[in-house]
């Protein structure tokens, strides 16, 4: 006995099919349509207007650029180099990743087929083109208790994994108006530099004398732990906020 089935399908019924028509090599369906848009060779990554540029050079003197999603308070930072700028000043919704990469290996010399994927793919993370990612996992997210969603965080960040905080943009530039750009001038980086070669020597001092017990605070080894993990995690946080 032979079983037929004449009811039409989902994916047949969206592409406009007949119940059992067979898919010719040329079909211009549904699947065609999936293959089309998924495939990232052909995808054509347009930059969305208001991104913020700053040209930077690191402590190197190599030269870089930071870029910064126009979201508000919610905005993405994306670091660039300058060949990977000229390659994003390019996406304007005309060309392809394949062509892309051809431009790519004209401005740098270099085929780096990899390498514009991943740009074109850190661009529409950081919420950079036209096309923005839609994290349908996020209502999901929040359904989760806090305690648990601090504690998954803090275990990310111990991990050496991204750690992200919300809505830190206001706090920054809180900190960054209210004295904090004073900090970047030669004069605070002389005051700096003299505060960090006056501890070294106070450190060697003592070290030299064995006056003061390095690693004890109050005479207890774990309180002295504590206070060296206090004050490293205070040390990593200036220098992140110098990032910042």
């Amino acid at each position: 006995m032979t079983v037929v089935e004449t009811r039409v399908s989902v994916w047949e019924a969206l592409a406009g099919r007949a119940p059992g028509t067979p898919l010719a090599p040329a079909d211009p369906g549904l699947w065609a349509a999936v293959a089309e848009r998924l495939n990232p060779a052909r995808a054509r990554p347009q930059v969305r207007p208001g991104i913020e540029e700053a040209h930077l050079v690191s402590v190197r003197g190599v030269g870089y650029v930071m870029l910064r999603s126009p979201d508000g308070t919610g905005a993405c930072y994306l670091r660039l180099t300058p060949d990977e700028l000229a390659l994003t000043h390019l996406m304007d919704g005309t060309r392809t990743v394949a062509r892309l990469v051809a431009e790519y290996a004209r401005i740098t010399g270099k085929l780096a087929p990899d390498r514009v994927t991943r740009v074109v793919a850190d661009l529409a993370a950081n919420r950079m083109l036209e096309e923005l990612p839609v994290d349908a996992f996020r209502p999901l997210a929040k359904v989760r208790r806090f305690p648990v969603r601090v504690g998954r965080g803090l275990l990310a960040g111990v991990r050496g994994q991204r750690l992200v905080l919300a809505r830190i943009d206001p706090l920054v530039t809180f900190l960054y108006k209210a004295g904090g750009r004073l900090l970047f001038t030669r004069v605070a980086a002389v005051l700096l530099g003299l505060v960090a070669l006056a501890g070294l020597a106070a450190f060697v001092w003592t070290w030299a004398l064995g006056s003061q017990p390095v690693f004890l605070t109050r005479g207890s080894y774990a309180v002295g732990a504590l206070v060296l993990l206090g004050l490293n995690v205070l040390a990593l946080a200036c220098h992140e906020l110098g990032h910042a």
